[in-house]
């Protein structure tokens, strides 16, 4: 066995550094080095390379875990907090809930009126009203009737429009 320096394998070693914090890297990346080098010179470059791919998806699956944990630990002292807070400031509290749900409640509405507005066609210019669409899921799941006026589709949809001879056609207003 020759006493050269072989270096882990890369990938492996970018996978551990990713995965820890700053504080815990250099030190379980050295770890890892010597017993990589120990590996080589007993078991073979082969096996002390496995070993190593090996240890460093434990170690990424592990701090994944670990952070995890915390993430989930945090999130608890968050909401306990909060609720102190609120049991706390309960004038405060609630004039910050209800300015909560009023803005969503407005965003909420906007958002509706806003895809209403855009389920309207409004192409058909000469027909003096919009027309809806007749692929929108909206009108389909209210059951709606809608007309398809346009000029690539001919008279076929208009002739099925009835008129009743009282009717007269509505004429546009000009100024």
């Amino acid at each position: 066995m020759s006493n050269s320096h072989l270096s882990p394998p890369l990938l492996a070693e970018r996978l551990v550094a990713r995965a820890l914090d700053e504080e815990e890297r250099s030190a379980r990346l050295g770890d890892l080095e010597e017993r990589f080098q120990y590996l080589v010179q007993e078991r073979g470059e082969r096996r002390a390379r496995t070993w190593y791919r090996w240890q460093a998806l434990l170690l990424a699956i592990l701090a994944g875990v670990n952070n995890a944990q915390w993430s989930i630990i945090m999130f608890k002292n968050y909401v306990r907090t909060a609720f102190r807070n609120i049991q706390r400031y309960k004038g405060y509290s609630l004039i910050n809930i209800v300015g909560l749900a009023l803005g969503m409640a407005c965003c909420i509405l906007i958002l509706l009126w806003a895809k209403d507005e855009l389920a309207t066609d409004r192409l058909p210019r000469q027909a003096g009203f919009p027309v809806s669409r007749p692929d929108d899921p909206a009108l389909r799941r209210r059951g709606l009737p809608h007309l398809r006026l346009g000029p690539g589709l001919g008279a076929g949809p208009q002739s099925r429009i009835s008129r009743s001879p009282e009717r007269r056609p509505v004429r546009k207003r000009t100024r």
